[in-house]
């Protein structure tokens, strides 16, 4: 009987720990990049402007520079995504047409973001993620006005 009742308090140990030692464990999400298909997330960041007195405001400050960041940065790598896949695929590239495109495409989608997960530090300095969401983007991303006429083709209307 002994034995049976320290087998069993071994056992919600070991498991007890287990579980423990799983939920620390650190998250698989990427901090910057393609999460899945139709999700991309974006980190921006910001240092504090020291000439703003009081944190609240420098805080506030410093969150609108990482989120204005975070969202140029989104737009940097859609365009590079969309020139170097264009590049890969030997079609003509023009980085500057890419640029328009990715902004009437996707400008108004990056505007609606909202900043998620924004962390400071003593002086105030500010590190935030945002989220851009749309079904299929990534293809849509790489392929442009050629994914819809994809779709168009095969008899998926997207």
């Amino acid at each position: 009987m002994n034995k049976l009742f320290i087998v069993a308090i071994s056992i919600l140990i070991n498991i007890s720990i287990c579980s423990v030692s799983i939920s620390l464990s650190p998250s698989k999400e990427p901090l910057e990049g393609w999460l899945c298909d139709g999700t991309f997330k974006m980190a921006g960041y910001s240092i504090s402007n020291k000439s703003i007195g009081d944190l609240y405001n420098r805080r506030l400050d410093s969150r609108d520079k990482a989120f204005m960041d975070a969202k140029n940065r989104t737009f940097d790598f859609f365009v590079q995504t969309r020139y170097s896949y264009r590049i890969n695929e030997k079609i003509p590239a023009d980085k500057k047409a890419i640029e328009m495109e990715i902004k009437n495409e996707f400008q108004p989608l990056i505007d609606r973001c909202v900043p998620e997960h924004d962390t400071y530090d003593v002086d105030g300095n500010c590190e935030l993620f945002i989220y851009i969401r749309d079904k299929s983007l990534k293809n849509k991303i790489c392929l442009g006005s050629n994914y819809n006429s994809f779709l168009n083709f095969i008899g998926w209307y997207n």
